[in-house]
């Protein structure tokens, strides 16, 4: 069992000063995001088919060479909110998507946990306030009302 928290003193009685564990079996995290972020369809992005939660669509240009060469320095973390564990349909549509493809990932989750990096076509860079409430509203043109 991975411990998702550690203390730097080693005594969880002392209370002293604790840290996400980001490493798993000697490799840091890194979590990627299935739908749209390894395949080019997005069955949660706007205009597409909402009630889809396949794993259907082409794997994006570049994922499978990339995801190849971080792992071996990173333990590959494959990430979807589509399902859950207790629905091995669901579970097993992902593991044979990434298999046909030739995916390459040490581990699949339907919840996030703490990774040193997380790769999601959801996610923001923030550097500053400024440039992450820019970046929503350039988004969100069209989709909804930002002031």
């Amino acid at each position: 069992m991975v411990r998702l928290y550690v203390s730097e003193d080693g005594t969880p009685e002392t209370g002293g000063h604790w840290h996400w564990n980001m490493d798993t079996h000697g490799k840091p995290r890194l979590q990627v995001d299935f739908h749209h972020t390894i395949t080019k369809r997005c069955s949660a992005c706007p205009g597409e088919d909402l009630g889809d939660t396949g794993a259907n669509g082409e794997v994006q240009e570049g994922a499978v060479e990339w995801l190849t060469r971080l792992r071996e320095t990173f333990w590959i973390v494959i990430v979807t909110g589509s399902g859950s564990f207790w629905d091995a349909e669901q579970c097993q549509t992902i593991v044979d998507y990434l298999d046909r493809n030739g995916v390459p990932y040490d581990e699949i989750r339907f919840d996030k946990e703490p990774a040193m990096y997380i790769i999601d076509d959801r996610s923001l860079f923030h550097t500053s306030w400024e440039n992450t409430g820019a970046e929503i509203q350039r988004r969100s043109v069209g989709i909804v009302e930002t002031s």
